[in-house]
C-alpha cells in the first residue's frame, strides 16, 4: 500500500512546486510592469485625495491610525520603494537611524526564519490537520489585530524602544518554544494556541512601534526615505529570511532553524539596544 502510495505523493509535490514556481514567475513580471507603468510622481493633489477617501474614513471612523492607513498598505510600500534614492539617502544618514535600520534588517529576517517553515513543521512533525493550521494562524492574526489601538495607547505612556525591546525579547523565547510543542502530546494543540496569541501580540507591537522609532530617528528632510527605507529592508530580510528558515529546516531540522530565527531576533534587539544607548551618549 505505501508503495503505491509514494508516486502520488511526489506528483503532489511536484505539483506544488511548479504551482510556487508559476506564482514567483507572475509576482516578478507584475512587479516589473508595475514599475514601468505607473507614473513616477503621483499627481493627485491634496484636496482631491481627501474626497476620495471620504467614504472609506466614514466606514472606518473610531478605528486606530494603524486600521486607517490599511487600505494603502500595499500602495505606500511601492511608492516608498520607487521615491527611494539610495546614495543620496544614505549621505544623509543619521548614527541612530543607521543603526536602527541594520537592527531592523535583522529581527525581520528572524520573523521570516521561522514563518518560513512553520506551516510545514505544523503538519508533517506535528501532524495537525490543514484546518487546525489555519485556525492558528488565524488566532495569531486576530490577536494582533485586537492589540493594536492598545499597544499604541502603552507605546505613548511607556515609550515605542521599551515597548519594542519587551516584545522582541519575547519573540527570541516563543519562536524556539514552537519547535518543543511536540513535548506536550495530547496538549500540543492548546500549548500553541497560546504560543500563537503570544506571537500575534508580539508582533502588533513590532508594528506599531517600528514606524514610530523610524519616524523620531530621521531627521525631517530624510523622514519619507527613511520610512522607505524601513518597508524595503523589511521586505529584504523577509525574502532572505524565507529561504534561509527553508534550507534550515531542511537541513538541520525545525529545531535548528526556530533557533536561528530567535537568535537573529536577539541580535537585531542588541543593536537596537546599543544603538539607542550610543544615541543618548552623543
Amino acid at each position: 500500500m505505501d508503495r503505491r502510495r509514494r508516486p502520488v505523493r511526489r506528483r503532489g509535490h511536484r505539483a506544488q512546486r511548479w504551482f510556487f514556481y508559476a506564482s514567483a514567475a507572475a509576482c516578478a513580471l507584475a512587479a516589473v510592469l508595475a514599475w514601468h507603468w505607473l507614473p513616477g510622481r503621483p499627481d493627485v493633489s491634496a484636496a482631491r485625495f481627501g474626497r476620495a477617501t471620504v467614504s472609506i474614513e466614514r466606514l472606518q471612523r473610531g478605528a486606530g491610525r494603524a486600521a486607517r492607513l490599511a487600505p494603502f498598505s500595499g500602495v505606500r510600500s511601492f511608492w516608498a520603494l520607487r521615491r527611494l534614492h539610495p546614495r543620496a539617502f544614505a549621505g544623509r544618514l543619521t548614527p541612530g537611524l543607521a543603526g536602527y535600520l541594520a537592527a531592523a534588517t535583522l529581527f525581520f529576517t528572524g520573523f521570516a526564519v521561522f514563518f518560513g517553515p512553520l506551516p510545514a513543521y505544523l503538519a508533517t512533525d506535528l501532524g495537525l490537520a490543514s484546518g487546525s493550521v489555519f485556525a492558528l494562524f488565524l488566532v495569531s492574526s486576530a490577536a494582533s489585530a485586537v492589540a493594536y489601538e492598545r499597544v499604541g495607547a502603552l507605546a505613548a505612556a511607556r515609550g515605542p524602544e521599551a515597548v519594542q525591546t519587551a516584545a522582541l525579547a519575547a519573540r527570541v523565547a516563543l519562536f524556539p518554544s514552537v519547535a518543543f510543542a511536540s513535548v506536550l502530546g495530547a496538549l500540543a494543540l492548546p500549548g500553541l494556541v497560546v504560543l500563537f496569541v503570544a506571537v500575534g501580540l508580539t508582533w502588533a507591537v513590532v508594528a506599531v512601534t517600528g514606524t514610530s522609532i523610524v519616524a523620531r530617528l530621521a531627521p525631517p528632510a530624510v523622514r519619507g526615505d527613511a520610512l522607505g527605507a524601513y518597508t524595503a529592508l523589511g521586505g529584504l530580510g523577509t525574502a532572505v529570511g524565507s529561504v534561509a528558515g527553508g534550507v534550515l529546516a531542511t537541513t538541520a531540522g525545525y529545531v535548528a532553524a526556530f533557533g536561528v530565527a530567535g537568535g537573529l531576533v536577539l541580535a537585531g534587539a542588541v543593536v537596537a539596544a546599543a544603538t539607542r544607548r550610543r544615541t543618548a551618549t552623543e
